[in-house]
């Protein structure tokens, strides 16, 4: 990982710890409440490929064993999340990477090329809600779950598919300021680890044609930003109640 990326973490850690021990009301997230966010930005990352077949190429020895890149994609995900206590929520989360890949990293001699390669993860969450005020609900999270990397190409009038599984751990911070009550901007930032590998035996070959079996491994860093719905009764709907504004 980048030394950029500990910072951000370890800042993210700090002003958790402080806030912690300085705010007193929930008020923009409670118990009971309802959260659906959908947010758009970036990826960066170490896009590490291996090939794991047994016999190695000797008809083609360019066939790379293994490749080691820092790359960028984009990412477009989509999160629930439910309240069970005022400060913790548990929720889904489903979204996608899109890389520019050199296919080579497969194993595909097609010069010149680049492949557009998908990830697909759907991972459950638990969140930790410790700023909270009126209009600001700032949260760090951690995420366990499946991954997948895909592609379906042709070259020469050949088709190229690869499909491989396995999972993603992620942690990060996510902070939400409500422009209406109910409606919320969003930005977040967060780490990853993701592995996958085909599949063996027949549901590898009708997935995967590739002459090799390449595992896929992905560690980085994203940022996202986007918009944020909720569902639920808050303190302010009670007109007894009165908070500061923030």
């Amino acid at each position: 990982m980048n030394t950029n990326s500990f910072k951000i973490a370890g800042l993210a850690v700090l002003m958790s710890l402080f806030f912690t021990s300085t705010n007193t009301y929930a008020q923009a997230f409670r118990k009971g409440a309802f959260l659906i966010s959908i947010s758009e930005g970036g990826v960066n990352a170490h896009y590490n490929t291996n090939n794991k077949s047994i016999v190695a190429d000797d008809i083609n020895p360019e066939t790379p064993t293994s490749s080691h890149d820092y790359l960028s994609g984009i990412r477009d995900p989509l999160i629930i999340e439910y309240g069970i206590t005022n400060r913790i929520g548990i929720g889904l989360a489903a979204g996608g990477d899109i890389w520019k890949i050199d296919p080579k990293k497969y194993g595909i001699n097609a010069p010149g090329e680049k492949i557009n390669i998908l990830t697909k993860e759907f991972t459950f969450d638990l969140s930790y809600h410790f700023y909270v005020k009126r209009r600001i609900d700032w949260t760090i999270y951690g995420s366990i779950g499946g991954f997948s990397v895909l592609f379906n190409e042709s070259f020469n009038g050949e088709e190229q598919n690869y499909y491989a599984d396995g999972h993603i751990l992620r942690t990060g911070s996510l902070i939400r300021y409500y422009v209406f009550k109910r409606w919320a901007v969003l930005g977040m930032v967060s780490l990853y680890d993701s592995k996958a590998a085909p599949k063996e035996g027949r549901a590898k070959i009708e997935e995967n044609n590739l002459p090799h079996d390449y595992a896929t491994r992905i560690k980085g860093w994203a940022f996202e930003f986007g918009i944020s719905f909720r569902i639920g009764k808050y303190a302010w709907d009670k007109p007894e109640l009165s908070f500061e504004e923030e």
